[in-house]
């Protein structure tokens, strides 16, 4: 088993990297913030019309309080980290799902919602929301309004701390994230630095992209909120 006072990485865009990092120092949880995706907000996006607008991430909320200063807007969310951005950036929350789209448009449809709902994404998607409204005869469209995009190398202060044994745990919270992890971690042939290391999960889905990676441990969170993660970190502690 690995060294348990070790390091908890947060790979995490910013600045969702940053508050995460300070909730673990607040844990007494010492972090190494490396981001794996940045984030590029459209400039010059103005939302199409739309009767209700579905977001799948903080990012998503930031992106559309960007593109428009209509809050009456009713907003449904995933994960309640998400409904709790739209909320402190004035919007009015109308449902939220659990952890997945699928979820999301079972939401949408049992609220009598018609459209046409907006679904707020990045340059990347997981799962295609509009698809499963259309399929309830609910009328819906995707608009981008945001750039999502991965790092080419594993961050040197990163790449640095695993061969060096400091790392106890690395946290991500997306299929997308865990995907590109593990290629780094394969492009740079670090793959045996993990085994005393313990990969916390935000679901069972970003687990699952992790499949063929070798660890001391791979953990999906019970509940797909930070503090599910946080109480992970701290429980394999000794």
């Amino acid at each position: 088993m690995g060294d348990r006072t070790g390091l908890i990485v947060v790979t995490r865009p910013q600045p969702d990297a940053d508050l995460f990092a300070r909730q673990l120092n607040e844990a007494n949880l010492p972090s190494l913030v490396a981001p794996l995706i940045d984030i590029d907000f459209e400039t010059t996006s103005e939302i199409r019309d739309a009767s209700a607008v579905a977001v799948t991430s903080a990012n998503g909320v930031r992106a559309l309080a960007r593109a428009t200063t209509d809050r009456s807007l009713p907003v449904y969310a995933v994960g309640p980290a998400s409904a709790g951005d739209a909320r402190r950036a004035g919007f009015a929350v109308a449902g939220t799902a659990e952890s997945s789209v699928e979820s999301l448009a079972a939401l949408i449809a049992a609220s009598g919602e018609r459209g046409p709902v907006l679904h707020v994404t990045g340059s990347h998607q997981a799962g295609d929301l509009v698809a499963a409204l259309s399929a309830a005869g609910i009328s819906a469209f995707a608009q981008q309004l945001y750039r999502a995009n991965a790092v080419r190398q594993m961050p040197v202060a990163l790449r640095v701390a695993l061969t060096e044994g400091r790392v106890d745990a690395v946290t991500l919270f997306s299929p997308r994230t865990a995907r590109l992890f593990r290629g780094l971690v394969e492009d740079a042939v670090l793959s045996e630095c993990l085994l005393p290391v313990r990969l916390i999960c935000l679901s069972p889905a970003v687990a699952n992209a992790l499949s063929g990676l070798r660890a001391h441990a791979i953990i999906a969170a019970g509940q797909t909120d930070a503090r599910a993660v946080i109480d992970i970190a701290a429980g394999g502690r000794t």
